[in-house]
């Protein structure tokens, strides 16, 4: 159960915790980080630059 909450959370540290490194950690590195910074985009307006909260850029980053 412990594998699968870290894969959930921070799927980069399981991947080197549990998987092969050398092939994987990049890609899921580079559209997790995306992914957070997508989310962390999406309350300062998203790139429509909205007043308010951009619940498509919200939908992006959860994606």
């Amino acid at each position: 159960m412990r594998r699968k909450i870290l894969a959930l959370i921070t799927p980069p540290i399981a991947v080197c915790r549990y998987g092969c490194t050398s092939c994987c950690i990049a890609p899921i590195f580079v559209f997790w980080l995306a992914s957070v910074g997508s989310v962390i985009y999406a309350f300062f307006g998203g790139p429509a630059e909205l007043d308010g909260f951009s619940w498509g850029t919200l939908a992006l980053g959860i994606i």
